[in-house]
């Protein structure tokens, strides 16, 4: 999908969200549950980007999680990022987040990240070249040594092997 084709999708999508993303919940409780085992050896004060954070789901995860921690969440979705500010608001972690709508490109290069994810983000970025660009984006953003995890969907539309 091309990138200026994801804002009013996601906007238009944003208020049923979570709706429909209920169907995965055991896939994304597992991804939580070992999001949670990887970045558990991280600085209790540790700084995390939440690329394409949508409605919130890692986010709250990870704040929950680390209580210490300071993040990031980036969508191009303005609708999906008020959502998800919304929650940090109600959940009263909102003080330890910046919001930024838009794209991890337009962030400041500063590698100041420990921790960066990118849950079901990636699989919209058909160009290789383009999904190349956008992981380089996010290690660019990253101290040495920090932790991405990314995971996204895919099918098989013939007999996989």
């Amino acid at each position: 999908m091309r990138p200026e084709a994801l804002k009013p999708t996601f906007n238009q999508q944003a208020a049923t969200y979570d709706e429909q993303s209920a169907k995965m919940a055991p896939i994304l409780d597992a991804l939580h549950f070992l999001l949670e085992a990887a970045l558990s050896g991280l600085p209790t004060a540790a700084n995390a980007l939440c690329v394409g954070v949508g409605t919130g789901a890692e986010l709250v995860h990870l704040a929950q999680t680390f209580p210490h921690w300071r993040f990031t969440a980036v969508d191009p979705s303005g609708a999906m990022l008020d959502l998800c500010r919304g929650k940090a608001e109600a959940m009263g972690f909102v003080d330890r987040c910046q919001f930024h709508e838009g794209y991890v490109e337009s962030l400041s290069v500063e590698a100041v990240y420990g921790a960066a994810t990118g849950f079901l983000v990636s699989q919209f970025i058909l160009d290789q070249a383009v999904q190349t660009a956008f992981f380089q984006s996010i290690a660019q953003r990253l101290k040495p040594g920090a932790i991405l995890a990314s995971a996204d969907l895919a099918a098989c539309g013939f007999i996989c092997v």
